[in-house]
């Protein structure tokens, strides 16, 4: 079965893993690292469908909110905080 648009599957050989990446209206494009013992793309693709689908995310949904709607305040908020929260150089103004 072939995944919904909005995801990409792809092997890392650094970790020797697959990886899911896939649309999320509020984390933007997060991505999720598949088991160890998965080997084979065919096997790789059934088990990102089914794990979209028991965590009832919808990344083509999802895309087509971004692509429609763009990004909402309170994600890029969010996703403004978190930058700034990593970023030892930036301080709140005095």
């Amino acid at each position: 079965m072939p995944l919904p648009k909005g995801t990409s599957l792809f092997y890392r050989p650094s970790k020797k893993r697959w990886v899911l990446s896939y649309a999320d209206p509020v984390r933007g494009q997060p991505q999720k690292i598949l088991p160890k013992e998965i080997t084979r793309q065919r096997d790789a693709e059934a088990w990102a469908a089914e794990w979209l689908r028991s965590e009832n995310l919808r990344p083509d949904l999802a895309l087509t909110q971004r692509r429609e709607e763009g990004l909402t305040v309170a994600a890029c908020a969010e996703k403004w905080i978190s930058l700034r929260a990593g970023d030892e150089r930036v301080s709140p103004a005095t």
